[in-house]
């Protein structure tokens, strides 16, 4: 749980040891990639007590996987879902059980099997690109990329079924991205 410092795109974050994924990326050092993992609900990186939910590698779907990097786009998805999703809508939306509008994506823009799920009720919404339920048995996944100040960018991958708490979601990982830069 020691903390390490870490330079990403000129921002220096303090990252628990327990929740960097590479063991080469454990000590102080800067880096184009940081690549983390934590434990759903709380949010924390591997211990005795979370150890459970990274040892058994055929069920990550309380893991939440992350990833910061330099800012590489002037929009986050939040920001490209009315100029650049929506080119892409397939046939209508649906309201699912979770608040969220899930709008199919068009295979012929390399959208092969994905579905986007946004909440329609804000101005700068919850957006998220997911794979549709798989037949052999393998659990969906989905990915969202959010800004980090003005420097970065963190992408977080989430089994599907975590979208029906959606807000907690996103509320908790943009908690830990700014509780990186501040530690």
């Amino acid at each position: 749980k020691e903390p390490v410092d870490i330079v990403v795109a000129n921002t220096m974050l303090a990252v628990p040891q327990n929740m960097i994924r590479s063991q080469k990326q454990r000590s102080s050092h800067t880096s184009q990639k940081l690549d983390l993992f934590a434990s759903w609900p709380s949010m924390e990186g591997y211990s005795e007590e979370t150890k459970g939910y990274f040892e058994n590698p055929d069920d990550v779907s309380d893991l939440i996987f992350l990833a910061i990097e330099p800012r590489a786009m002037v929009y986050d998805m939040s920001g490209r879902l009315r100029p650049i999703y929506s080119r892409f809508f397939e046939g209508v939306g649906i309201i699912v059980p979770s608040g969220l509008v899930q709008q199919p994506l068009t295979s012929s823009a390399g959208f092969i099997d994905e579905d986007l799920y946004f909440d329609p009720s804000s101005p700068y919404p919850f957006v998220a690109r997911c794979t549709r339920t798989q037949k052999n048995g393998l659990s969906s996944v989905c990915i969202r990329d959010i800004h980090l100040g003005k420097d970065l960018m963190m992408t977080y991958r989430f089994d599907k079924k975590l979208l029906m708490n959606w807000a907690d979601l996103d509320r908790q990982v943009r908690k830990l991205g700014n509780q990186l830069k501040e530690l």
